[in-house]
């Protein structure tokens, strides 16, 4: 990732001498990085998880660094299209779900199976695929009818693993080991996603002439996962999420001035 950090230190150096064209271009080019993990046939578990990271850190440098750095003069419009082209819906976790079965299932975890049956350490190999498989295709077709709040419900595990062998269960088991937290942190992440697309759309009315205080609420950006509008602070000039199941786990988030 050596181009990326390459990249934002190249963005700031611009911001700094003021010039907010390059800085745009720089910061739409490792946004672009992001992309080439992002914008792929199959996504999966591990390359969604570097674009987050990679979406969430540059949100971060940007209204810590470079828009400070640029001003209230500042093409806010501009950023906000060159910052977020991406969303995290439980919509979006279906299809990295669905990438991550053609990813695992033909080089992972069907060959593991095999191999097991063969060396007599799994009985029910064939039910163990089945359900495995079976439960793999219910998550993916579920998601998209659950909200942010209520995604991971969508991920339990099915009840009929009780009928396999306490190997064919504990590989079940195995299987979804992480897929809980993994959960958890891409709800943490559409909030903190739409924290920072909040704080820009304030700027954008405090330069038209509106009041941050009085913003009309549909005109701002709300949490995803409780459905409320963020918390401004005007004194500190930071914004707050409001109470959900990931709010205590994210920062209040400074405005650039």
């Amino acid at each position: 990732m050596q181009g990326w950090d390459i990249l934002l230190l190249m963005a700031r150096l611009a911001a700094e001498a003021g010039d907010e064209t390059e800085t745009l271009r720089l910061v739409a080019a490792a946004g672009n990085i992001a992309s080439h993990y992002h914008d792929v046939e199959s996504s999966s578990l591990y390359g969604e998880t570097v674009v987050i990271l990679m979406d969430l850190d540059l949100n971060g440098i940007a209204f810590k660094l470079l828009l400070p750095a640029l001003g209230r003069n500042a093409d806010l419009a501009r950023w906000k299209a060159v910052l977020w082209k991406r969303d995290l819906t439980p919509t979006d976790f279906a299809s990295v779900m669905r990438g991550e079965w053609n990813a695992d299932a033909s080089f992972l975890t069907l060959p593991i199976l095999l191999r097991m049956a063969k060396n007599h350490e799994l009985p029910d190999s064939e039910a163990v695929a089945r359900i495995y498989t079976a439960w793999f295709n219910s998550c993916v077709t579920r998601l998209p009818s659950f909200r942010l709040a209520d995604m991971a419900d969508a991920l339990n595990l099915p009840a009929d693993i009780s009928l396999l062998s306490k190997e064919g269960r504990d590989v079940i088991k195995s299987l979804s080991i992480g897929l809980s937290s993994w959960t958890r942190g891409y709800v943490t992440a559409a909030t903190r996603q739409a924290q920072s697309r909040a704080a820009l759309d304030l700027l954008i009315l405090e330069k038209s002439g509106a009041s941050l205080t009085t913003a009309a609420a549909g005109q701002v950006t709300r949490d995803p996962v409780s459905g409320s509008p963020f918390v401004l602070d005007p004194a500190a000039r930071t914004l707050v999420a409001p109470p959900s199941s990931v709010a205590s786990s994210i920062e209040p988030l400074a405005l650039p001035w």
